[in-house]
């Protein structure tokens, strides 16, 4: 009933914990698990860890982007009722992914559904709106917001995203002219067009953000180019390229940022501000291929 997708770079040690946690549930022989890895390098530690849970693997020749890595997976299992996308860096709680499928089928008319979302320090975090988009669902998840409601929402981050897979598929996936950041935005827009976005509010998983991935100055740079890039695209893509505008004031504001006395967070910003204008000055709205 439940195809779980988990998109590795560099990130053996968390995919590990992630896995230990989603096997600690009393029901897991029930819940199938692809790893798709964007990876070279270590290969062979992504494969003993699949081999150890009996979980398959995908090894990419290159690294092929979040959302085309994504796809990948939810096509090797697409006869499953509902495909959860998962971040290595995410740990669900024993029974949450059981709750997670109740409340998906408690609920026909959502499509989408996400649990809430608390740092290391157990703090709830999270946006409640797309990029560019104006409709109100509240402001952004908070601690106050755990409770046992189906909070509807604009936006389900893609660290932990469950779609109806019949609804996914319907939609084309994720966008592969997305190479990084975003194209969980640009998912749920297309989304809501098919039903409910929601929240299930008594639901928390850890997500331990940055972990899964190493940290470099060259990889900081790249990322940031894409945060900026995607950021542009899904905005002109869905509200037009006068809305995206509005993304340069954005960018400059970057370096205004405290994050500027230091030396990342000076790569930081120039490259968002490289990526953003490069989005902008992109006439045929298509992402470049870029790889890293």
């Amino acid at each position: 009933m439940l195809s779980i997708v988990v998109v590795c770079y560099h990130s053996a040690a968390e995919f590990l914990g992630c896995l230990e946690a989603v096997f600690k549930e009393d029901a897991a022989q029930d819940y199938r698990v692809v790893a798709v890895n964007n990876s070279q390098d270590d290969a062979a530690a992504i494969s003993a860890i699949c081999d150890r849970f009996g979980v398959t693997m995908i090894q990419n020749a290159e690294n092929m982007g979040y959302g085309r890595a994504c796809n990948i997976g939810a096509r090797h299992m697409q006869d499953s009722r509902y495909t959860l996308f998962l971040n290595p860096d995410v740990r669900f709680a024993p029974q949450a992914l059981r709750r997670m499928v109740e409340t998906a089928e408690a609920h026909p008319d959502i499509v989408a559904l996400g649990p809430l979302q608390s740092g290391r320090n157990g703090r709830i975090r999270g946006k409640r709106r797309s990029v560019g988009q104006t409709q109100s669902f509240g402001g952004p998840l908070r601690d106050g917001d755990r409770g046992e409601a189906v909070v509807d929402t604009g936006f389900i981050s893609g660290g932990a995203l469950m779609v109806r897979t019949d609804a996914f598929l319907r939609l084309g996936g994720f966008d592969e002219r997305i190479f990084l950041f975003h194209e969980d935005d640009d998912l749920c827009l297309r989304l809501a067009r098919l039903g409910r976005l929601a929240y299930a509010t008594d639901i928390v998983v850890e997500h331990r953000y940055g972990s899964s991935t190493p940290r470099t100055d060259e990889l900081t740079r790249v990322r940031s180019w894409h945060l900026g890039f995607s950021r542009v695209y899904v905005i002109r893509k869905h509200h037009g390229r006068r809305a995206a505008m509005v993304s340069m004031l954005h960018a400059v504001m970057k370096f205004l940022s405290p994050e500027m006395i230091s030396s990342k967070g000076r790569i930081k910003a120039r490259a968002f501000f490289d990526g953003t204008r490069t989005a902008l000055l992109n006439t045929d709205l298509s992402a470049p291929a870029v790889s890293f």
